[in-house]
């Protein structure tokens, strides 16, 4: 994990601890890649469709 994630994850109001509904995938991450990136916005896009 890079160290400028890592903060971001756990730094006071970062991402593990956002109230944020659409950053609660992004905390379950422990790297933030292309292909986390890519897997993240295919599961985004699908929820899309169904709304």
């Amino acid at each position: 994990m890079t160290a400028l994630f890592q903060k971001k994850l756990t730094i006071n109001g970062g991402f593990k601890t956002s109230p944020f509904w659409l950053n609660g995938s992004i905390s379950s991450n422990t790297e933030w890649n292309k292909q986390t990136i890519e897997k993240r916005s295919e599961a985004l896009a699908a929820r899309a469709i169904d709304v």
